[in-house]
């Protein structure tokens, strides 16, 4: 009887180690076991290896087999608590892990997709900035033939700019003046247009296409002069916009390469000053001696009277420094045509 019980005992441990390997290759396959969990096995089986060792001493020293029973029937739960707790799925990981990497796909997806490409604010003046960026280049040249070409282009803008001018009293400032440099260059460059090739504008109507009624807005007839000295001037008290309105001649001022808007105009108005100020074929700042644009001197009304107050202007947006009582004079204007 005593073999026998042995030859059990010997049984239930070869059991055991089987459940050990076959736990240890589970453990191995899946993310989900931890490792205090196979510790807690680990000592369970060994905690049954003791236990075997202690019932074969027991019947070498005279124990009785109901006490070997009882010892068999406190070991077998002990293995299927841990066949038990060895069971599990690692399904909900690995979904994890694919929602994980799906979410790193489309964010990737996300990232590549191309940015959408800069467009005017202001769409009103959408047509003629479409124009302006075709057929002026950075430094201010016009391609006057481009524009011919393109004159049924012109001839929408200035309906668009017709149709807005009902609205002009519910904008605010700089919308407002925006519109009218817009309105100002425009009707020259199609000056120009209609009678291209031309070598100055100033060969156009006697040499006073300023005075000519050119565009009519809201029922009333403009010249270029009115546009300027009546409204622009007048209205918004700002010196800088003879540096942003165009005369197309190569004296003037650059004209910009795109639309005015109320969003860039402010912007836009120190840009244009600070270039022409610099331009050395248009101005000569030294410490002790300004030759300047005679923009300076027609409009020095604008500016503020004086010669020191001219200096101040230009201190403003020079990076030379002019002393305040620096000689002035200016250079002779090329009426030439900006192309």
């Amino acid at each position: 009887m005593k073999f026998i019980k042995l030859t059990l005992l010997a049984s239930i441990l070869i059991f055991s180690c089987g459940s050990e390997s076959t736990e240890t290759n589970t453990q191995e396959q899946t993310s989900e076991f931890t490792d205090s969990s196979s510790k807690e096995i680990t000592d369970k089986i060994d905690s049954t290896k003791v236990g075997f060792r202690n019932v074969e001493e027991y019947l070498g020293e005279g124990g009785t087999n109901d006490s070997v029973d009882k010892e068999l029937r406190e070991i077998e739960p002990v293995k299927l608590k841990e066949k038990k707790t060895v069971v599990a799925t690692p399904k909900p990981i690995i979904e994890k892990e694919k929602i994980e990497i799906i979410k790193d796909e489309v964010e990737v997806i996300t990232e590549m997709e191309a940015p959408e490409k800069p467009q005017v604010k202001a769409e009103i003046h959408k047509t003629w900035d479409d124009l302006t960026r075709k057929h002026i280049s950075s430094s201010g040249k016009v391609n006057y033939a481009g524009f011919k070409a393109d004159n049924d282009e012109i001839v929408k803008y200035i309906k668009e700019l017709q149709s807005y001018h009902k609205d002009l009293s519910s904008w605010g400032k700089n919308k407002r003046l925006a519109y009218w440099i817009n309105v100002y260059n425009v009707v020259t460059v199609k000056l120009i247009v209609d009678n291209y090739p031309v070598k100055s504008i100033q060969d156009l109507h006697g040499g006073k296409p300023w005075d000519q009624k050119l565009i009519n807005l809201g029922g009333t007839s403009y010249t270029l002069n009115v546009i300027e000295n009546k409204i622009i001037r007048p209205k918004f008290n700002e010196p800088r916009i003879h540096f942003a309105v165009n005369c197309a001649a190569n004296s003037c001022p650059k004209i910009l390469n795109r639309a005015w808007t109320e969003d860039n105009i402010q912007r836009y108005l120190t840009k244009q000053t600070k270039a022409f100020i610099a331009n050395t074929t248009q101005n000569t700042i030294g410490e002790s001696e300004l030759v300047l644009s005679n923009i300076f001197n027609w409009y020095k009304a604008d500016f503020g009277t004086s010669n020191e107050n001219v200096i101040k202007f230009i201190n403003k947006y020079s990076d030379i420094q002019v002393k305040p009582d620096a000689v002035v004079t200016y250079n002779d204007y090329d009426w030439s045509l900006n192309n």
